[in-house]
């Protein structure tokens, strides 16, 4: 059998998503969806259609239009017969929130676990990633809220065998220039975390190793950001949230207080921006 998917947009119209299925002859198999066809309202399907081996269901991944019009990334379930699964996510369907505004998947891939990693861009330029765990909810380990926002924007990428995330954009003009962008982000438990980023340097900390007094953290971002800086264990699972604040782009400089119970070894702080993470070791020592 064959499956199918692409998209009718009347003129003046929302897009109308559909999935067909052929048999091997090539005729419209009568027993998927309505008469071989499945249609699908506000979505544009792109890239494939992904078959779930496990359950005999199908994947669609698209552009799904808002009613407040706000274009943004889509993940549709069907069953075995073509209609939708209404016991999936929210009545059959889950999409990315649109905090950032529009946002426009530019294509995706199923995971071996079942959960399905999305590329694309945003407005002015942005690219995102983001992924839907296998029952339709978003995977918040992917930058703040699950979706990870750089400056570069994404055509394509996989998941390499230890986990990490390649990512790989389009040439973009800049002058008399082009250029082509492949990025790398770290997997296990800093999923999203860009290994080297541009858009803003490593964070620094000092004291360190520290005791009970404030810790000094500086930073530097090419844009305007809401930051987060969240205190893990040496295995990464996270402790706390020291600060949470909204910075300007240049230099930074924040002030925390650890917590006073913490005792002494190895720990990681995070900070997560809009634009990237990054991570730095700190290590207490308290008489």
């Amino acid at each position: 059998q064959i499956i199918a998917s692409g998209f009718y947009s009347p003129t003046g119209q929302a897009a109308v998503g559909y999935v067909v299925r052929y048999q091997a002859n090539g005729q419209l198999d009568a027993t998927f969806g309505n008469n071989g066809v499945t249609r699908i309202p506000f979505m544009s399907p792109i890239g494939d259609v992904f078959v779930l081996p496990t359950l005999q269901s199908l994947l669609l991944c698209g552009v799904y239009d808002t009613l407040e019009n706000v274009r943004t990334t889509a993940l549709y379930r069907l069953r075995p017969d073509g209609k939708i699964d209404s016991i999936f996510a929210y009545n059959g369907r889950s999409y990315f929130p649109t905090d950032n505004g529009s946002n426009t998947p530019r294509n995706g891939f199923l995971q071996p676990d079942g959960e399905v990693m999305v590329f694309g861009n945003l407005n002015a330029g942005l690219g995102f990633l983001g992924r839907f765990n296998s029952d339709g909810s978003i995977d918040k380990t992917i930058g703040p809220n699950g979706t990870l926002i750089t400056t570069e924007y994404y055509a394509d990428g996989f998941v390499q065998p230890d986990g990490k995330i390649v990512t790989a954009g389009p040439f973009t003009f800049s002058g008399p220039t082009e250029e082509a962008s492949i990025l790398r982000y770290t997997g296990a438990g800093t999923v999203g975390v860009p290994a080297i980023s541009a858009n803003m340097t490593a964070a620094t900390v000092h004291p360190n190793p520290i005791g009970y007094q404030p810790l000094q953290i500086e930073y530097t971002l090419s844009l305007k950001s809401n930051v987060t800086i969240e205190l893990l264990d040496a295995t990464g699972k996270k402790i706390t949230t020291l600060l949470e604040t909204e910075r300007p782009l240049g230099k930074n400089k924040e002030v925390v207080i650890l917590p006073q119970h913490l005792t002494n070894g190895l720990y990681l702080l995070r900070l997560r921006t809009l634009i990237g993470d990054a991570t730095t070791k700190v290590y207490i020592l308290r008489s």
